[in-house]
């Protein structure tokens, strides 16, 4: 009973329609006599199961050879038009072959609207996977069996193969030197695996005693133990013929992924039109931000439209500024260095002056001068050395986050001071930070104050003019926030702050403004964990972006 079923399997029904039809529907009744059939019982179920599965192919290759006429057809699943169509001559001793290959990988979505349960559907196709090879309608061991690869689809798969081996591949679907040493365009590196196919082919093998020439050289011929086929001329054009359906479905994949990404980005620049228009009208409206930067902002987003128009290019941009970004910090490293050298320096200048305002009281105002600008100097350079010291290491203990901020404030704070901006802290004393570099807290905090006094610099009309920190820990996680009272966040540019080059401020105090100081935030946050957010802001306040990091250790 086991084998009799095993020969005949529930694939049987992608044979060719009765009525020669290689493009009819599965099961379509011509009322032909099917030909040779069992009936011992089989589990009716299973049956409609598999019915309803083979009809879901992500595409589908049906092959006819007619004596040297060869028609090799792909379909998408819901189309009736084919994808690719070839049609050529084909000199060979098969003379008639008939295959349906079906191609069914693990994607997403990939059985969506199939009245069968998926983890049912995947359980069917792994136990019917392979292309399997009926002579007369009958099984032919082991092609398609479990473990067998006749096709060499595991082999080629396993080592990457960017070749195709069969001639209608290599004809047909020809790559070019630089497609083929592309990861991303060589189709051959999406070659179906065996556990992604279900297919049948129908050949009509000779018998021996129908072999005139004694190599079989003829046609098809059965192996004296019935175990597949002699390995003659035939059957090197039956895998050829077969391999070069798969090799098409496997082109066709790759052709379809090309254009749904295409049609992605499509969509994804209208959408980026439609925001940068409302942004736009939503900026001109806002009678918070002055006429300059209202015009600047402007022209902002609509030099960022021009750039989401060449995608690639911009997305490289992006990349080498992060890049140039990263560099930026040894070359901090060398300035702190050559900084504490040159305070030594000027505060032998320094002496040298005040001996000198003794004698002409016109030195006495550089004097004074020096001493305020070694100050800070002095400050930058111990914040500088703290900073590079603290990202070497993650700490195997907690520090607290207070003096963190209050560093930003000390060091920074006068550029707040200057604009008349207040600086508030909400921070228990004793409060622990999360188990990250200090360098990446601090320059968490600096880069979001920066922000923050950016912003409030910029607005124009009359009110408090406040940035507020706020920290705490709760659960596994510790949090802080940064709000200010500034010209705000326009609902249509919150999605984009977080994009590398994006700014939507100008008026930086440290003349320090990239547009990376987000992104590099997102970036470092996420690598240990985290996340970053624009969040509702407190009462009285125009924006609020919150960090959340977990207390303990986590892989990065």
């Amino acid at each position: 009973r086991t084998g009799s079923l095993g020969v005949l399997s529930p694939v049987r029904s992608l044979f060719l329609d009765a009525t020669g039809d290689p493009e009819a529907e599965i099961g379509t009744e011509s009322g032909v006599d099917p030909g040779f059939s069992l009936n011992i019982g089989q589990d009716d179920e299973e049956e409609d199961v598999g019915a309803q599965i083979l009809k879901y192919y992500t595409l589908r290759a049906t092959l006819r050879l007619n004596g040297n006429d060869l028609k090799l057809l792909v379909y998408q699943r819901g189309k009736k038009r084919p994808y690719v169509r070839v049609n050529e001559t084909y000199k060979n001793s098969v003379k008639s072959l008939y295959a349906d290959i079906r191609f069914f990988p693990r994607r997403s979505g990939a059985f969506q609207g199939l009245p069968v349960d998926g983890r049912r559907a995947q359980g069917w196709l792994a136990q019917y996977s392979g292309v399997a090879v009926f002579d007369k309608n009958f099984r032919v061991s082991p092609y398609g069996s479990e473990g067998d690869d006749w096709l060499d689809l595991q082999y080629d798969v396993a080592r990457n193969a960017r070749d195709p081996r069969s001639s209608i591949a290599e004809k047909n679907f020809a790559m070019s030197r630089e497609v083929r040493g592309s990861t991303s365009e060589n189709w051959m590196l999406r070659l179906p695996y065996n556990s992604q196919l279900i297919g049948v082919v129908q050949v009509q093998g000779k018998r021996h005693d129908e072999i005139e020439d004694s190599t079989g050289s003829e046609g098809l011929v059965a192996s004296a133990d019935r175990e597949g086929f002699v390995e003659n001329a035939a059957f090197k054009e039956l895998y050829d013929l077969v391999r070069g359906a798969v090799e098409a479905i496997a082109y066709c994949d790759r052709q379809i992924q090309f254009e749904m990404e295409k049609q992605e980005q499509e969509e994804l620049l209208e959408s980026l039109r439609s925001e940068t228009k409302a942004a736009i009208s939503e900026i001109k409206e806002n009678p918070r931000i002055a006429p300059s930067d209202k015009r600047r902002i402007v022209s902002v987003l609509t030099q960022t439209q021009a750039l989401s128009e060449r995608h690639e290019e911009t997305s490289r941009g992006r990349e080498q500024q992060l890049e140039i970004m990263s560099l930026l910090g040894i070359v901090a490293g060398f300035m702190t260095h050559e900084f504490g050298v040159a305070i030594k320096d000027l505060e032998d200048a320094k002496k040298e002056l005040d001996e000198l305002s003794k004698i002409d009281s016109r030195f006495k105002i550089y004097s004074g001068k020096f001493s305020s600008h070694i100050q800070s100097l002095k400050e930058f350079v111990t914040y500088s050395q703290g900073y590079v010291r603290g990202s070497k290491v993650t700490p195997d203990k907690p520090y607290p986050v207070k003096p963190r901020l209050t560093q930003v404030a000390k060091y920074f704070g006068k550029y707040a001071e200057e604009s008349d901006i207040t600086l508030e802290f909400n921070v228990d004393k004793d409060l622990p930070a999360p188990l990250v570099p200090p360098a990446l807290y601090n320059g968490i905090a600096l880069n979001l104050y920066t922000n923050a006094l950016k912003a409030v610099r910029a607005k124009t009309e009359e009110g408090h003019r406040t940035i507020a920190f706020r920290a705490w820990n709760e659960g596994r996680f510790h949090t802080l926030e940064v709000s200010d009272t500034g010209i705000g966040i326009p609902k249509a540019l919150q999605k984009r702050v977080f994009d590398p080059l994006f700014s939507t401020t100008e008026n930086d105090p440290l003349g320090s403004g990239m547009g990376l100081g987000l992104a590099l935030i997102r970036r470092c946050v996420n690598e240990f964990g985290g996340k970053v957010d624009l969040v509702s802001p407190p009462p009285g306040f125009a924006t609020c972006v919150r960090v959340r990091l977990p207390l303990g250790h986590q892989g990065h």
